[in-house]
């Protein structure tokens, strides 16, 4: 996953591909493509850290498991209200490093 200087690059324009979390904005939503291990719990893990930082989404779509470097992950696309100028959204993004 990426840290609070990888997310401020992603903000600046320069979004790596392999980064775990790739970001988008419009108006007042925000959306992630968040890459997981495949692995029991995982998800649930993520969804709580959007729970506990006060987070509403909107959408969650899940992408096929595949295998990258024998490691097998999986995609989630995910929608929420917000900003990445949010306090909120920056420790959410933050702890799902």
């Amino acid at each position: 996953m990426m840290g609070m200087g990888e997310l401020a690059d992603i903000l600046a324009g320069k979004c790596d591909p392999n980064d775990a979390i790739q970001l988008w904005e419009m108006e007042d939503r925000v959306g992630i493509l968040l890459t997981l291990d495949d692995s029991p719990g995982i998800l649930n893990k993520a969804l709580t850290i959007l729970q506990d930082n006060k987070i509403n989404m909107t959408s969650i779509q899940s992408r096929p498991p595949k295998t990258v470097s024998n490691e097998n992950i999986i995609n989630f696309n995910i929608d929420f209200h917000g900003s990445f100028e949010d306090q909120n959204v920056q420790a959410a993004m933050e702890q799902l490093d």
